[in-house]
Protein backbone atom coordinates (compact mmCIF):
# COMPACT_ATOMS: atom_id res chain seq x y z
CA UNK A 1 0.00 0.00 0.00
CA UNK A 2 1.19 3.66 -1.11
CA UNK A 3 1.22 5.88 1.90
CA UNK A 4 1.64 9.78 1.51
CA UNK A 5 4.91 11.32 2.36
CA UNK A 6 3.76 13.19 5.12
CA UNK A 7 2.19 9.77 6.55
CA UNK A 8 5.69 8.27 6.15
CA UNK A 9 7.66 10.75 7.25
CA UNK A 10 5.63 11.18 10.83
CA UNK A 11 5.51 7.49 11.29
CA UNK A 12 9.21 7.49 10.72
CA UNK A 13 9.49 9.97 13.06
CA UNK A 14 7.40 8.36 15.59
CA UNK A 15 9.06 5.15 14.99
CA UNK A 16 12.90 6.64 16.02
CA UNK A 17 11.28 8.64 18.79
CA UNK A 18 10.38 5.07 20.10
CA UNK A 19 13.21 3.36 19.41
CA UNK A 20 15.30 5.92 21.12
CA UNK A 21 12.72 6.17 24.19
CA UNK A 22 13.27 1.99 24.03
CA UNK A 23 9.37 2.15 23.74
CA UNK A 24 8.82 0.86 20.38
CA UNK A 25 6.79 -2.37 21.87
CA UNK A 26 4.42 -0.09 23.77
CA UNK A 27 4.07 2.48 21.14
CA UNK A 28 3.06 -0.40 19.03
CA UNK A 29 0.48 -1.52 20.96
CA UNK A 30 -0.51 2.81 21.37
CA UNK A 31 -0.99 2.55 17.35
CA UNK A 32 -3.23 -0.24 17.68
CA UNK A 33 -5.28 1.29 20.18
CA UNK A 34 -5.47 4.31 18.15
CA UNK A 35 -6.22 2.40 14.76
CA UNK A 36 -9.17 0.39 15.95
CA UNK A 37 -10.26 3.89 17.87
CA UNK A 38 -10.45 5.84 14.31
CA UNK A 39 -11.84 2.94 12.18
CA UNK A 40 -14.90 1.98 15.16
CA UNK A 41 -15.83 5.88 15.57
CA UNK A 42 -17.22 7.48 12.44
CA UNK A 43 -17.24 10.67 15.19
CA UNK A 44 -13.82 10.71 15.95
CA UNK A 45 -12.43 10.18 12.27
CA UNK A 46 -14.85 12.88 11.36
CA UNK A 47 -13.83 15.03 14.28
CA UNK A 48 -9.57 14.88 13.53
CA UNK A 49 -11.01 15.79 9.85
CA UNK A 50 -13.01 18.72 10.82
CA UNK A 51 -11.93 21.91 9.74
CA UNK A 52 -14.25 24.10 11.68
CA UNK A 53 -13.13 22.70 14.71
CA UNK A 54 -9.98 24.38 16.46
CA UNK A 55 -6.78 22.80 17.63
CA UNK A 56 -7.13 24.03 21.16
CA UNK A 57 -10.60 21.71 20.95
CA UNK A 58 -9.21 18.45 19.20
CA UNK A 59 -6.25 18.61 21.72
CA UNK A 60 -8.59 18.81 24.79
CA UNK A 61 -10.29 16.12 23.02
CA UNK A 62 -7.96 13.97 22.20
CA UNK A 63 -6.49 14.78 25.99
CA UNK A 64 -9.48 13.23 27.31
CA UNK A 65 -10.10 10.09 25.38
CA UNK A 66 -6.27 8.59 25.21
CA UNK A 67 -4.18 10.70 28.07
CA UNK A 68 -4.53 7.44 30.39
CA UNK A 69 -5.15 4.71 27.38
CA UNK A 70 -1.61 5.31 25.40
CA UNK A 71 1.93 6.22 26.74
CA UNK A 72 3.20 9.79 27.18
CA UNK A 73 5.02 9.77 24.03
CA UNK A 74 2.04 8.90 21.48
CA UNK A 75 -0.13 10.80 23.52
CA UNK A 76 2.64 13.77 22.80
CA UNK A 77 2.96 12.57 19.37
CA UNK A 78 -0.90 13.30 18.91
CA UNK A 79 -1.12 16.70 20.19
CA UNK A 80 1.99 17.41 17.76
CA UNK A 81 -0.37 16.07 14.71
CA UNK A 82 -2.85 18.57 15.78
CA UNK A 83 -0.41 21.36 16.53
CA UNK A 84 0.78 21.14 13.06
CA UNK A 85 -2.39 20.73 11.62
CA UNK A 86 -2.13 16.75 10.25
CA UNK A 87 -3.99 15.13 13.03
CA UNK A 88 -6.18 14.43 9.54
CA UNK A 89 -3.41 12.10 8.31
CA UNK A 90 -3.79 9.90 11.39
CA UNK A 91 -4.92 7.11 9.48
CA UNK A 92 -2.52 7.08 6.64
CA UNK A 93 0.17 7.69 9.43
CA UNK A 94 -0.74 4.78 11.72
CA UNK A 95 -0.73 2.52 8.27
CA UNK A 96 2.48 4.02 7.64
CA UNK A 97 3.65 3.69 10.96
CA UNK A 98 2.85 -0.80 10.73
CA UNK A 99 4.54 -0.83 7.99
CA UNK A 100 7.54 0.46 8.98
CA UNK A 101 7.69 -1.21 12.43
CA UNK A 102 7.57 -4.81 10.33
CA UNK A 103 9.55 -3.46 8.20
CA UNK A 104 12.36 -2.63 11.11
CA UNK A 105 10.94 -5.88 13.26
CA UNK A 106 11.82 -8.17 10.51
CA UNK A 107 7.38 -9.06 10.15
CA UNK A 108 5.89 -9.72 7.15
CA UNK A 109 1.72 -10.11 6.46
CA UNK A 110 0.45 -13.40 4.81
CA UNK A 111 -2.49 -13.18 3.52
CA UNK A 112 -3.22 -17.16 2.49
CA UNK A 113 -6.39 -18.28 0.77
CA UNK A 114 -7.17 -21.50 0.58
CA UNK A 115 -10.37 -23.34 -1.44
CA UNK A 116 -10.99 -25.89 1.77
CA UNK A 117 -10.15 -25.32 5.41
CA UNK A 118 -6.66 -26.10 6.09
CA UNK A 119 -5.25 -28.30 9.15
CA UNK A 120 -2.66 -26.98 11.25
CA UNK A 121 -0.20 -29.61 9.26
CA UNK A 122 -0.78 -27.70 6.06
CA UNK A 123 -0.34 -24.42 7.71
CA UNK A 124 2.53 -25.27 8.93
CA UNK A 125 3.96 -26.30 6.07
CA UNK A 126 2.73 -23.52 3.97
CA UNK A 127 3.43 -20.83 6.64
CA UNK A 128 8.01 -22.83 6.74
CA UNK A 129 7.51 -22.01 2.84
CA UNK A 130 6.90 -18.04 2.83
CA UNK A 131 9.43 -17.88 6.49
CA UNK A 132 12.10 -19.45 3.82
CA UNK A 133 10.96 -17.58 1.13
CA UNK A 134 10.95 -14.22 2.84
CA UNK A 135 13.18 -14.86 5.30
CA UNK A 136 11.10 -12.52 7.51
CA UNK A 137 8.91 -13.92 10.54
CA UNK A 138 5.23 -14.26 9.14
CA UNK A 139 1.88 -13.19 10.28
CA UNK A 140 -0.37 -15.22 9.02
CA UNK A 141 -4.03 -14.44 7.78
CA UNK A 142 -6.05 -17.65 7.02
CA UNK A 143 -8.97 -17.16 4.46
CA UNK A 144 -11.71 -19.23 2.61
CA UNK A 145 -11.71 -18.77 -1.12
CA UNK A 146 -14.00 -21.51 -2.63
CA UNK A 147 -13.40 -19.90 -6.27
CA UNK A 148 -10.08 -21.44 -6.09
CA UNK A 149 -11.12 -24.91 -6.72
CA UNK A 150 -7.71 -26.10 -4.86
CA UNK A 151 -4.58 -25.33 -3.92
CA UNK A 152 -3.74 -22.26 -2.05
CA UNK A 153 -2.78 -18.75 -2.76
CA UNK A 154 -0.32 -16.11 -0.47
CA UNK A 155 -0.48 -12.84 -0.78
CA UNK A 156 2.74 -10.73 0.88
CA UNK A 157 2.09 -6.90 0.34
CA UNK A 158 2.08 -6.52 -3.40
CA UNK A 159 3.02 -10.24 -4.16
CA UNK A 160 0.89 -13.44 -5.27
CA UNK A 161 2.06 -17.11 -4.70
CA UNK A 162 -0.25 -18.64 -6.68
CA UNK A 163 -0.66 -22.39 -6.04
CA UNK A 164 -4.35 -23.00 -7.08
CA UNK A 165 -6.31 -24.78 -9.28
CA UNK A 166 -7.84 -21.56 -10.51
CA UNK A 167 -4.92 -20.48 -11.85
CA UNK A 168 -3.15 -23.10 -13.18
CA UNK A 169 -6.72 -23.07 -15.28
CA UNK A 170 -6.29 -19.79 -16.53
CA UNK A 171 -2.58 -20.45 -17.49
CA UNK A 172 -4.16 -23.37 -19.30
CA UNK A 173 -7.11 -21.26 -20.93
CA UNK A 174 -4.44 -18.75 -22.14
CA UNK A 175 -1.75 -21.17 -23.70
CA UNK A 176 -4.51 -23.14 -25.58
CA UNK A 177 -5.92 -19.74 -27.05
CA UNK A 178 -2.68 -18.56 -28.09
CA UNK A 179 -1.86 -22.15 -29.80
CA UNK A 180 1.00 -22.53 -28.08
CA UNK A 181 0.96 -26.27 -27.37
CA UNK A 182 2.72 -28.86 -28.89
CA UNK A 183 0.52 -31.93 -31.03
Amino acid sequence: MLHSRVASRYASALLGAARQANVLDDVRKDVDLLKVSVAVSRELASFLKSPIISADRKAAALKSIFEDKVSILAMNFLLLLVEKTREAELPQILTSFDAQYNEYKGIVEAHISSAIELDEQQKQAILDKVRRYTGKTVVPDYRLDPTLIGGFQVRIGDSILDGSVKHQIENLKKTLMAGEFNN
